[in-house]
């Protein structure tokens, strides 16, 4: 396992700990070991991306190709594919997305590596997303009314470049991601047969998650719920 985590990281990130073989995540929602049958990993060395070890990247060819591309909330393995196909030398990602807030959820990503510097490309995560949250928290105690919330702020920012308003370089610091090199397709595979095989999984206990399609609040920001 390919583990370099700092102080900082580990400080934002108490319910984890990393282990020599595998990884142990602890919070009021989810008792987590990755990889194990209920959070597997695809073979291969397992890989820890953070704030700490990814890095900025201004190619202006990675960058046209990343603002190319139509990315959608939710659908990370399909904006992942598209990523990989808008610039060469990309390689993908699959594993477990992690938030400071405890929040785990199986997830596909892409980085370009040069060497020992890493860039992170996610497309499906808005950079903004936690500000929005708390902006819309301060407004609105009601769960539907902050949902709504945030899918008109993250509307609005559709105009935006992609480079601007989604991961791209650096892990933001209130994420962690957790995986091994997964095609999509891949990917999408190992998620149905989990949820084949644990139709109510433990990272998708929170009220509006939904493990088998959309989420209450996919389905606010798509026009589909009032």
């Amino acid at each position: 396992m390919s583990v370099s985590i700092d102080d900082k990281v580990k400080a934002r990130f108490p319910f984890i700990d990393f282990r020599k073989r595998d990884i142990r995540i602890k919070t009021d929602e989810v008792n987590a070991l990755i990889p194990s049958p209920m959070f597997p990993l695809a073979k291969g060395r397992i890989r820890v991306f953070h704030s700490g070890n990814t890095g900025f990247y201004e190619d202006e060819a990675l960058k046209s190709a990343f603002n190319s591309v139509t990315f959608n909330i939710g659908r990370c393995y399909s904006n992942t594919r598209k990523l990989l196909e808008s610039h060469g030398g990309l390689k993908a990602y699959a594993g477990w997305l992690i938030g400071v807030d405890g929040m785990v959820i199986h997830h596909c990503w892409a980085t370009f590596e040069q060497g020992e510097n890493v860039h992170l490309l996610d497309g499906t995560i808005s950079t903004s997303i936690n500000r929005y949250i708390n902006e819309g928290s301060k407004i609105t105690s009601d769960l539907d009314e902050l949902r709504r919330y945030v899918a008109n702020q993250l509307h609005r920012e559709e105009s935006t470049d992609n480079t601007k308003k989604a991961v791209f370089g650096v892990c933001p610091v209130e994420l962690l991601y957790i995986g091994t090199p997964t095609a999509p397709a891949e990917a999408l595979n190992i998620w149905k047969g989990l949820c084949r095989k644990y139709p109510q999984h433990p990272a998708y206990k929170l009220e509006g998650q939904n493990q088998y399609g959309k989420s209450r609040m996919q389905r606010i920001y798509d026009g589909e719920d009032a």
